[in-house]
């Protein structure tokens, strides 16, 4: 995987300002792409390109940015595309030639012989900008479920950004970086996004879609080239004929993600999804590879066991990093600098240290994200089935999404119930949470902004909707918030990149997805327990313990681990007075409150993780402000110290490419 940037306006014209940006990138994108890096200006066009490169693919030649014979088209792409070999031999035999075995310049030719249309075609995790002089337009795509980044932002006058990483955007010292507090409300609200971020005028390009920008008009269009094909359900074959296509299809989604050229492994956390890569890729490859835990000291936390049985029982070298008290109270900070949004736990800084060690030994990593939202995994579409099956009436006080969630209390409930048939997954922190922050709200949040209510995101497209059962919809809900802004960012691609390590994720190949979501729905959700059909596959694979192992959220250590309680000066620099009023969403006197409320907590109680949701939230919320807004040039350099201030020039397939 690579870091991409670009910025359009007169100001690249400037060659002070174009070194400048440049090594601001080179610094802010370097652990995406620590193994080299390029540009691309134009004295016709006022347009800067920049990759930074991990070597995965094309490793001793797959320079970018990449332009096609007649240099009037340029590309940078972030990402991996499976099937590029054979994409390659079929451009070839209608006259396309190559200078490079990377994947990236088979898009190129692509896009040459297709159009943008082309995307329809490519198979894989990415993200990419591309620029067809041509006709003056510039692309930027997203893969179909958002697994690679991708921002921009539009201003005034046609200036023009975008970038793998918020980060790169602010790299230039004129953009002005704020809140955006309309965004804040949602995310307060405990909803995230696909087209949002935290701050005015960033946007992030949503999955399956692109984004093409009229450089003549300076206009914006937006597209979505993929759906998920829910509600769409294959008849006349027989569970038999189901099974065996899914175990041939996850096999190959899991081989076609085994790099050729560079050294790999994969997570493995003792639970049924990475347990299940994990077996399909020992048995792909039949080549030792190692595998990657966490363990935590305290017991409650700690799931290693069964992945060491496992890897033990496939003879796969085992490292298991153990955190203890205290380990994530600066790895927390960090890992909030790499996602650059407020998070709701401390799991992103665990999988930020994990990412750490798998790279000491291997460059791309294969994990088990997706599996739960595709196949039914969580406990909530148990719920939901119940409600299915006995109707709303009978079971919306005895059904419980999460606490008293569907206890009839919250205002405007009924309206997200008749739609849903229930409260969706990413609406359920808990009836006591939403109350929780609440009362928390700064008296202006409260007065100017805030009517508290659940509201079913705008965004989602009523036509998405059509057709779909409760399950159905609160899938497509799930798939369009929290999935690919805060799962796939915050316990993903960016700990990940922020290692330069790259992570594959076969249950979300394309082809595999579609596939399943027309398995009939007793093949992913049976008497109560999800994912049926991948249990039933990997049965003689995988130990009995882990096939009939229960959903376990992976969960780390809260309180103790990050210090609220431990280290005082930690906690106080960013929930003191002044925070809280320059951010200007929460109030301090209550939140003092908070936590003295909270120490009185009994340990294991229900109530605990509830607060402690909230805590993290105010806290990391204030994290960010200190890290993007208040002193974003001081914690630039902390976690990206400067380069050289001579920037290389590009170089692809020897040839030199000069302003």
């Amino acid at each position: 995987m690579c870091g991409i940037a670009g910025l359009i306006s007169e100001n690249v014209w400037d060659h002070d300002f174009r070194h400048h940006l440049i090594n601001r990138w080179r610094a802010l994108l370097n652990h995406r792409g620590p193994d080299g890096y390029g540009w691309y200006g134009c004295n016709k066009l006022p347009m800067l390109l920049y990759h930074s490169r991990l070597k995965v693919t094309g490793v001793n030649n797959g320079f970018q940015p990449v332009p096609n014979e007649l240099n009037t088209i340029w590309l940078v792409f972030n990402g991996e595309l499976y099937g590029h070999k054979k994409l390659r031999k079929e451009l070839e035999s209608t006259g396309h030639s190559f200078r490079s075995d990377s994947d990236a310049e088979v898009l190129i030719h692509l896009y040459e012989q297709s159009g943008i249309s082309a995307i329809i075609k490519l198979r894989g995790e990415f993200s990419f900008a591309l620029y067809d002089s041509n006709i003056r337009k510039l692309f930027l795509v997203r893969d179909r479920f958002g697994i690679k980044p991708l921002y921009y932002a539009h201003l005034p006058g046609g200036k023009f950004y975008f970038a793998s990483e918020i980060k790169a955007i602010f790299g230039d010292n004129d953009f002005s970086r704020k809140f955006n507090q309309n965004t804040l409300r949602n995310y307060t609200n405990t909803f995230f996004f696909e087209s949002e971020t935290p701050f005015e005028k960033v946007m992030q390009v949503p999955p399956a879609h692109y984004i093409c920008y009229d450089l003549e008009k300076d206009l914006l269009q937006k597209c979505c080239y993929w759906q998920l094909p829910l509600g769409i359900s294959q008849k006349g074959r027989t569970d038999n004929d189901y099974e065996e296509e899914f175990h041939y299809l996850l096999q190959e989604s899991v081989q076609i993600r085994i790099p050729e050229e560079v050294k790999y492994g994969a997570y493995l956390s003792g639970g049924l999804d990475s347990s299940a890569i994990t077996s399909m890729l020992h048995v792909s490859d039949q080549v030792t590879f190692p595998v990657f835990s966490i363990g935590f000291k305290d017991s409650h936390y700690d799931e290693s066991l069964l992945a060491s049985q496992l890897a033990k029982k496939l003879e796969l070298p085992h490292h298991i990093l153990m955190l203890g008290k205290g380990s994530l109270k600066e790895a927390f900070i960090e890992s909030i600098w790499n996602s650059e949004i407020p998070v709701l736990n401390t799991h992103g800084a665990a999988k930020s240290l994990l990412a750490k060690e798998a790279k000491q030994h291997c460059k791309v990593v294969l994990t088990g994200e997706g599996a739960d939202e595709l196949l039914l995994g969580y406990d909530l579409f148990r719920h939901l089935d119940t409600v299915k099956k006995n109707g709303i009436n009978n079971n919306f006080k005895k059904i419980s999404v999460s606490g008293a969630a569907l206890s009839g209390k919250l205002k405007h409930q009924r309206e997200v119930i008749n739609t849903f048939g229930a409260y969706p997954y990413t609406m359920h922190r808990f009836f006591y949470l939403k109350k929780i922050v609440w009362w928390l709200l700064s008296s202006s949040m409260k007065k100017d902004q805030w009517d508290w209510k659940i509201e079913i995101p705008k965004h989602i497209s009523l036509n998405l909707m059509k057709g779909l059962n409760s399950i159905e919809l609160t899938q497509q809900f799930l798939l369009h918030t929290d999935f690919p802004s805060y799962i796939l960012n915050y316990l993903g691609d960016r700990q990940e990149m922020a290692a330069g390590l790259e992570g594959r994720l076969p249950f979300l190949d394309h082809i595999f997805a579609e596939f399943i979501c027309a398995l009939p729905e007793h093949l992913k959700l049976q008497k109560g327990t999800g994912k049926y059909i991948l249990r039933k596959t990997m049965k003689g694979s995988l130990p009995e313990d882990i096939i009939n192992r229960s959903k376990n959220v992976f969960y780390a250590p809260a309180f103790e681990s990050i210090g609220l309680f431990t280290d005082a000066d930690y906690f106080r620099a960013f929930t003191n007075k002044a925070t809280f009023a320059e951010v200007g969403i929460f109030n301090p006197v209550i939140f003092k409150t908070l936590i003295r409320l909270s120490s009185l907590i009994p340990a294991r109680h229900p109530l605990l993780p509830v607060v402690e949701t909230v805590v993290i939230y105010v806290l990391s919320l204030h994290i960010l402000y200190d890290l993007y807004i208040r002193n974003f040039d001081e914690w630039s350099h902390q976690f990206a110290p400067s380069m050289s201030h001579e920037p290389q020039e590009l170089h692809d397939a020897n040839k030199i490419y000069k302003l």
